[in-house]
């Protein structure tokens, strides 16, 4: 048990960390939250992966570098092409997706789908889409804005700066929480995911949001309950962390000289001249996602599989839950357009510098199972090879994407969010608010699993065509036969005997 003061009171405290060890320790709930975190389509390291990373140079973008292009026609280009493959796939999938590509001609953002499946309301450009993860790029960047003033240094302990924001809020520090080992844990350690700080369960924590609806995790919440024992000694692996993305936040509390967590601006990072480029993005604090505006309906899909026969598909709209996913890791909300803008601004050196930019980007291989074949920088996640090439003689480094996708509850950044750096370099970005399609008259239900994957494909393989670039092909495997006969549901909340313990 950590120890310190639980600011939530006795009575809630118990009731979080009594429900997280038993999530822990008992069978999985009957229908289990689906929530899906990204990884290449390799499953295993191969001498490519390394070989790979070994000659990977980091890059920087500037504005006016590339292959001189057609301006405006260019932006016309890729709209006449984008926009009929997200109406398809949102027809297709019953879900709706929020594109945007940026680089120096300027930006587009294109939309598609229904947002409220109850009233029919659409998609807008302005619709704001929890994005989970996506958030850990603009953490790392304000830890290196502070690094460039010389408010810290990479090097620093981290407890330096954490320890006294925990002292105020819970009466604890690193050391009492996690021993003596964890002292030796830098901002660097904690930026590149190599803390040995191990993550939150993600099951636990979706699983109390669902039975707590009016309730939200906060980041003392989740430092509180996560587990203690270090995966490895700091330094010596790398191990995707959100709780090391969250004690990065409490940092820069402190530097700032905020009193909580709640005090600071995670938006802050943009200068004055580029915020017109994110006035859809925010990033909330607490309560539900109706107290903001123009979020998103995000749909959260349960599947069970009963026997043989029969499958149940539930899909659940969570707009009345709380909006906090994570913060500091994972409570940005946005759209397609600006999240393409950052990416651009990002590389272009127009958030830090050139130092910065080069420090985000030395990866290391991952450990975690879920992203066998990932790397990642600070803030930033490398995949070598996650597209096939229709020529397989092109290298697929071609297409190389640099960024970080992103999942709340339910929506989220497609694998195709970042910088895609080949011979005339852009942003782009899907966001999608479903981690899956949610048609349940296709012919078989399963088939809604490939919706994120299938569309990113076949969007960036648009542009890259309107660009001239290497083309991709989109093909991808389909589950067996015979299959389970669906069960398909939707639900405008979750329903009680889903959120009850029963």
């Amino acid at each position: 048990r950590p120890s310190g003061h639980h600011p939530m009171g006795p009575i809630r405290k118990t009731m979080l960390t009594i429900y997280f060890l038993l999530i822990a320790v008992s069978e999985p709930l009957p229908l289990k939250v689906s929530r899906i975190r990204y990884s290449a389509t390799t499953n295993t390291r191969s001498d490519y992966f390394e070989s790979s990373i070994a000659r990977f140079t980091p890059i920087t973008v500037e504005p006016s570098n590339g292959v001189e292009l057609r301006e405006q026609v260019v932006i016309d280009d890729i709209n006449a092409v984008v926009q009929p493959i997200l109406d398809e796939f949102a027809q297709l999938y019953n879900t709706s997706f929020s594109f945007g590509f940026s680089n120096q001609i300027g930006s587009s953002s294109l939309v598609a789908g229904v947002d409220d499946i109850w009233s029919k309301v659409p998609i807008t450009t302005h619709t704001r889409i929890p994005s989970g993860s996506t958030t850990k790029s603009w953490t790392a960047a304000a830890i290196l804005q502070c690094c460039e003033k010389g408010l810290m240094s990479l090097e620093d302990r981290a407890s330096k700066y954490v320890d006294p924001v925990l002292m105020r809020l819970n009466k604890s520090s690193m050391g009492s929480l996690w021993g003596s080992s964890v002292q030796d844990v830098t901002i660097d350690h904690l930026m590149s995911m190599t803390s040995g700080i191990q993550d939150y369960d993600d099951e636990a924590a979706a699983q109390f949001t669902i039975h707590h609806p009016n309730d939200d995790i906060t980041p003392i919440d989740y430092i509180w309950s996560v587990n203690k024992t270090l995966i490895c000694q700091p330094g010596s692996c790398a191990y995707y962390s959100s709780i090391g993305y969250m004690l990065l936040g409490l940092a820069l509390v402190q530097v700032h000289g905020f009193e909580s967590w709640e005090d600071f601006d995670q938006k802050a990072i943009i200068p004055e001249n580029l915020q017109s480029r994110y006035v859809d993005t925010i990033f909330p604090k607490g309560g539900p996602c109706t107290k903001y505006d123009n979020i998103s309906h995000q749909y959260l899909s349960y599947r069970a599989v009963y026997s043989k026969i029969y499958s149940y598909n539930l899909y659940s709209d969570m707009i009345q839950y709380s909006c906090l996913n994570g913060w500091t890791c994972g409570n940005i909300a946005s759209t397609g357009q600006n999240l393409a803008n950052y990416w651009w601004d990002l590389f272009t050196l127009q958030l830090v510098s050139n130092a910065s930019m080069q420090a985000m980007q030395e990866f290391k291989p991952l450990e975690n199972k879920w992203c066998p074949s990932c790397y990642y920088g600070k803030g930033l996640i490398l995949s070598p090879a996650p597209w096939k090439m229709r020529d397989p003689s092109v290298d697929p480094r071609e297409v190389l994407l640099i960024g970080h996708a992103g999942m709340d509850w339910a929506s989220g950044t497609s694998p195709l969010c970042g910088l895609s750096d080949g011979a005339i370099p852009f942003g782009i970005c899907l966001s999608h608010n479903s981690a899956k399609g949610m048609n349940c008259s296709l012919a078989d239900v399963r088939d809604n699993d490939f919706a994120m994957r299938d569309v990113s494909c076949r969007v960036y393989d648009a542009v890259l065509g309107v660009l001239g670039l290497p083309r991709l092909n989109c093909s991808h495997d389909v589950y067996p036969k015979p299959h389970p006969i669906p069960i398909c549901q939707w639900s405008y909340n979750i329903p009680s005997a889903i959120r009850g313990i029963n």
